[in-house]
């Protein structure tokens, strides 16, 4: 049942994108020739930036941390999958597929019919996906950050420490001198 959840887990963003894409595809709803579809396309590249930006400006900081911080070293022990990794990867690819196909949908009027309608659709989908990725990368983040173990607070009880000690212990740990 872990494994149906795991492949569910990967595999949403892609299926529910298609799924969407086609309906789309289905009812014929094009907004090609919408007035505000440049400043969509716009806000698009504008939001697709800063999420990459974001996990770009994100990432070298965790892991720098890794190897410093038990905390942070806790989260990636407890990703045994390596999850994270691989949403943030997908993410980053996703959008900057999108920001190319958004790029390109500027000229679409220099292309055959045809080929504008591929891309147009094609468009649909990794935008689409990509919001998806992001939610999946944010949420599995938020997951692993917020993650409580529970072997950890028996331990500490089965050893006789105080709850009190036990705080003082770990706001000493993790005090960030450079504050």
């Amino acid at each position: 049942m872990a494994l149906i959840g795991y492949y569910i887990e990967r595999c949403y963003p892609y299926v529910i994108s298609a799924i969407i894409s086609a309906i789309l595809f289905h009812l014929k709803i094009d907004i090609r020739m919408d007035v505000n579809y440049t400043e969509l396309l716009n806000g698009l590249v504008n939001l697709e930036s800063i999420v990459i930006g974001f996990i770009g400006a994100i990432m070298p900081v965790v892991l720098s941390m890794r190897n410093e911080s038990k905390f942070v070293r806790y989260i990636f022990e407890k990703d045994k999958k390596g999850l994270f990794g691989k949403y943030v990867k997908s993410t980053i690819f996703v959008g900057l597929v999108g920001t190319s196909v958004s790029l390109m949908m500027h000229v679409r009027n220099s292309m055959s019919v045809r080929i504008s309608s591929f891309i147009y659709y094609f468009w649909i989908f990794t935008t689409l996906l990509f919001l998806f990725s992001t939610y999946r990368s944010m949420s599995h983040m938020v997951d692993l950050i917020f993650s409580k173990d529970t072997t950890d607070e028996k331990d500490l009880d089965q050893k006789g420490i105080s709850s009190t000690h036990a705080e003082i212990e770990i706001k000493e740990e993790f005090k960030n001198p450079n504050l």
